[in-house]
């Protein structure tokens, strides 16, 4: 029963990671959109990996809250 409380925290962790990577994906897309260059894409690259980053504090964050 262990393994399957841990693998639904862990998908509701995937899930909450997910949300700000995709709106920082989204901004990532729209900047290189905007700005097709290598400077647009690296920009577009470092708002990507910012949302994924805010995502695993924010998701690491409520996971320890709960007693996980």
């Amino acid at each position: 029963m262990k393994i399957f409380e841990l693998l639904t925290s862990f998908i509701a962790w995937l899930q909450i990671v997910f949300s700000p990577l995709f709106f920082g994906l989204v901004a990532g897309i729209i900047i290189y959109g905007i700005y097709p260059t290598t400077t647009g894409l690296i920009i577009g690259i470092v708002i990507t990996a910012l949302g994924l980053i805010v995502g695993v504090v924010f998701a690491t964050r409520i996971w320890k809250r709960q007693g996980q």
